[in-house]
């Protein structure tokens, strides 16, 4: 069964043709089976470098359709040949990603960043099931 969704919701053929015209975005794909993702050690091994910038994003707590920004600041670090932004407040803390958020492990648990951040719905199911797991957070 293929899906197709955009937002949440069932995308057509128009919908997806402007996306693939556009050729400037973020999408993720992933196959589901037995609530597992296939190849999830494959995305998890993925090379991966960012670089860093002093931005917070404009009313964080909400998801916003001004994404300018977000996408500049990944495209200048594509340009310096990274991957993609990474966001640090003006008090030095990394805060999120341009359109992802992370957390730092040690082995013995995981440290979420602290400040002026959208917080993610993959962040909040990763902490539930970490704490389900017993994993201790901060």
């Amino acid at each position: 069964m293929n899906i197709a969704l955009l937002n949440g919701e069932s995308a057509t053929a128009d919908d997806m043709r402007a996306l693939a015209l556009s050729n400037y975005g973020h999408f993720t794909s992933m196959q589901v089976r037995g609530r597992a993702v296939q190849g999830l050690e494959f995305h998890v091994a993925r090379p991966f470098r960012a670089k860093s910038y002093r931005f917070v994003r404009p009313l964080p707590q909400g998801k916003l359709v001004g994404t300018f920004p977000l996408f500049h600041y990944r495209r200048q670090a594509q340009l310096a040949g990274c991957d993609d932004a990474l966001f640090v407040a003006g008090d030095g803390n990394v805060i999120e990603g341009s359109v992802w958020n992370l957390g730092f492990g040690d082995g013995d648990g995981v440290g979420w960043p602290e400040g002026p951040a959208l917080r993610g719905t993959c962040e909040r199911l990763l902490q539930d099931g970490l704490a389900e797991l017993g994993v201790p957070q901060q």
